[in-house]
């Protein structure tokens, strides 16, 4: 699907925004019990709107996602206060973790 979505060859990334839109599609019918989807599209919203930096979502991050929720869904109870920020998953998803582990939201 990325490589549709990003329709040139020459293409190697996705806007966020784009991102989020193919998410919000996808995610409900792939992963439909992922119990952190509403924060995620929350993060997400946040990172689209960051004008400051044109942030953009790369073919790697697009196809760890699944391995993200799987994970964290195989962990909910620890999860986000276990999750390692130096392991193998994208920025994004270290981003999201720290988005969820911010006093604010706790």
């Amino acid at each position: 699907l990325f490589d549709w979505v990003k329709e040139t060859e020459a293409r190697r990334i996705l806007t966020a925004e784009e991102a989020l839109d193919m998410w919000q599609l996808i995610i409900p019918h792939v992963r439909p019990n992922w119990f952190l989807q509403k924060d995620f599209e929350e993060f997400m919203g946040i990172f689209v709107a960051d004008e400051k930096s044109k942030k953009a979502v790369s073919k790697d991050t697009w196809g760890m996602l699944i391995a993200f929720i799987d994970e964290s869904n195989n962990n909910r109870n620890g999860f986000v206060s276990s999750y390692e920020m130096a392991g193998a998953m994208p920025v994004l998803m270290d981003e999201f973790i720290m988005y969820l582990r911010r006093p604010q939201r706790a």
